[in-house]
This record gives structure tokens, sequence and C-alpha cells, in this order.
């Protein structure tokens, strides 16, 4: 009742129901808040996504049905087909490393190779950023002008890309930053408007925020915006 979003752990819960994502349970358990955030604390990952306390000493646990399934479950499920579709077309780890590099999915690289890039001093190359979007994008524009396509259609074109580039990233606040700036440039151009890159940037952090408002803890966006 007192609207929060919170973390726990069910493991101890041997349930004949399956929990999937979307279900709805009650529960007992003691909320303890997060209220104090030193650097490289957890807690404070945990909040900048939304979630603003931890419950400890669960109990009575009990399933009431089906919910609504959150829109990060629809983006995971498209990132998880692609990612399937990706490895079986390659071996392994060119597959977990093509993932890493193009969407930012670290989890699928062994350990050996994430060992050679922090060797390497490169390990930023697998930090997802707007470069990532920009680059791309820019990587696209060239394919479609080398095709003769003209610059309205070529636009709208990338502008479906972005969009569905910033689902497979998992919706990451510093592609969507950069995201959004590239469809605001978009629509301008479409319009026959003048672009101006600060109001562009304000927007884009703003839309961010609308919906996703804890995003104010989250430095990635922080550096992103800078």
């Amino acid at each position: 009742r007192y609207g929060h979003t919170v973390r726990m752990s069910l493991e101890k819960y041997k349930l004949d129901e399956r929990f999937d994502i979307g279900s709805k349970i009650s529960f007992s358990g003691n909320i303890s808040e997060f209220e104090d955030f030193s650097d490289m604390d957890a807690n404070a990952y945990y909040f900048a996504k939304g979630i603003g306390a931890n419950v400890k000493n669960v109990r009575n646990v009990r399933y009431l049905g089906e919910g609504t399934l959150p829109i990060s479950y629809y983006t995971e499920s498209i990132r998880m087909s692609v990612f399937d579709r990706i490895d079986s077309l390659s071996d392994n780890n060119a597959a977990s490393l093509f993932a890493a590099l193009f969407t930012g999915e670290r989890d699928l690289l062994s350990d050996q190779i994430k060992l050679d890039f922090r060797r390497l001093g490169i390990t930023h190359i697998l930090a997802l950023s707007g470069l990532h979007l920009s680059i791309i994008s820019l990587g696209l524009s060239r394919v479609l002008s080398a095709l003769q396509i003209k610059k309205k259609p070529r636009l709208i074109i990338i502008a479906i890309f972005i969009v569905l580039y910033m689902v497979l990233t998992g919706l990451s606040v510093s592609v969507v930053r950069a995201g959004i700036m590239i469809l605001i440039y978009t629509a301008l151009f479409l319009l026959g408007k003048t672009k101006d890159s600060i109001t562009s940037l304000a927007i884009s952090v703003f839309l961010i925020l609308l919906f996703r408002p804890f995003a104010v803890y989250d430095l990635a966006l922080w550096l992103s915006a800078l």
C-alpha cells in the first residue's frame, strides 16, 4: 500500500505454481528502504532502476494469478530471439562477440574473451553509448545512399532501424538518448524545420525521465547527456 517497487528472493520456496514474469503474488515480509548510497553501492544501481527497497524474511507467499506483462518482457523476448538466431549462424565465440559489440550484451562472452579485452585495455568498446548508434546509423545511411535511395526515404528507414535497435539493446539509456535525438532530427528535416542540438538533447532527457523517473540516478544517463 506504500507504493514500493521491491527486490526480494523466493529461492527457498518450493511452490507448485511457477512464477512467470507478470505473476501476481501476495506475501509477508520486512521492507527495508534504500537510504544510504555509497560509491559503487548495489543499492544505488537498483534505485536507478526504480527499485526502492529490499524485502527480508519473506513468508506466506501465495500465487494470485496472472498479471500484466511489462514492456521489458517483450523487448527481452525480441533480444533473445535475435541472439538465438545469431548463435545458430556462427560459432559460440563469434556470436557472443558480435552480440557484445552490436548490442552491449556481455553476459554471453566467455571469461577468456573478457580477460583478453581487459588485458588490451579496450573493455570500454563493449559499453554501449550514443557513439555506437551514430556510427551504425551513419554506416546504414552510406549503404542506402550507395543504393541511390533518396534522402527522405533514407531517413525514414534509418528512423525505423533506430527504434528496433533501441529495443535490441534493452532500451539502454545512453542509446535511447542518442536515438531520440536522431529521431527528432529526422522529424525536423521531414517537416522542413531547422535542427537544434541543445533542444533535442533536452527533449530526449525529458522523455527518458518521463517514462523512467529513477533514471535520474543512473550515471549512464548523466555521462551520455554530458
